[in-house]
């Protein structure tokens, strides 16, 4: 929700603007219940159910000190204490500027694209289902998570930088930047076998997927198609993909 990414350059406002069709990676995300609907319906992708605990798959020699950490920010462990490590990194991997701008009801860039397109009038589809996204989490190793976990809470308000450089290449255009970028500065608890887990489940597998399906979509014209800026670059990149499928594919 950054103003600074909110803010289309001219020629991708223009693209947006006059397509009958707006495409982001998923419209569940604009139904408020959802993570509600999906608490009840499939509970073990957001918290443990087998009676074990956060703090159970935490280091032992280590959470005193994440206690401690989260405590700092305003976390009380064994307030979190069933939710699964993914769950909680993602809450701690907001800004302190991002967390406020939520909590006054801003919206991410997808979000505002698909909703501004649908008060419009306009057909607005996903390309994937919300529980789609929660299922490639909870397909990778636990401890992976917990790796993560540990590494999210040790580079605290490092994620202030973080942000910073990520969106300062964004808005450059250089996107295939991001992730060696955040490699270089982020703390070293995660080690290149983590980062291809990464890449595997939550980039490569779910490129393949979003152009698959963004395929119909593109043959049937005038399409504005918005995915997250780590699905753009690479050889199994959403643009590679669509060029080996024989679409012509150029900035704008």
């Amino acid at each position: 929700s950054d103003p600074r990414v909110m803010t289309l350059p001219k020629a991708t406002d223009a693209a947006y603007r006059s397509a009958n069709t707006v495409v982001v990676e998923t419209t569940d995300m604009l139904d408020p219940k959802f993570f509600l609907r999906v608490r009840l319906e499939h509970p073990d992708l957001l918290l443990f159910t087998d009676g074990t605990t956060l703090k159970s798959h935490l280091p032992a020699e280590q959470r005193d000190e994440i206690e401690r950490k989260l405590a700092e920010r305003g976390i009380i462990l064994d307030a979190v204490a069933t939710m699964k490590p993914w769950v909680l990194s993602s809450l701690l991997t907001f800004p302190k500027c991002e967390r406020q701008r939520k909590s006054e009801g801003e919206k991410s860039l997808d979000e505002k694209l698909a909703l501004d397109a649908q008060a419009e009038g306009r057909d607005v589809q996903g390309l994937e289902s919300a529980e789609e996204q929660l299922l490639a989490m909870s397909r990778m190793p636990l401890d992976f998570h917990v790796r993560s976990l540990v590494a999210t809470i040790d580079y605290g308000d490092g994620i202030e930088d973080a942000m910073e450089t990520m969106t300062a290449l964004y808005l450059k255009g250089e996107v295939g930047m991001i992730m060696p970028a955040l490699r270089k500065i982020v703390p070293d608890n995660l080690s290149d076998e983590d980062y291809d887990l990464f890449l595997k489940y939550l980039i490569s597998d779910r490129n393949h997927v979003m152009a698959d399906r963004a395929v119909p979509i593109i043959d049937k014209g005038n399409a504005f198609i918005a995915v997250g800026a780590l699905h753009l670059p690479g050889a199994d990149g959403v643009i590679e993909l669509l060029r080996a499928k024989g679409y012509r594919v150029v900035p704008l």
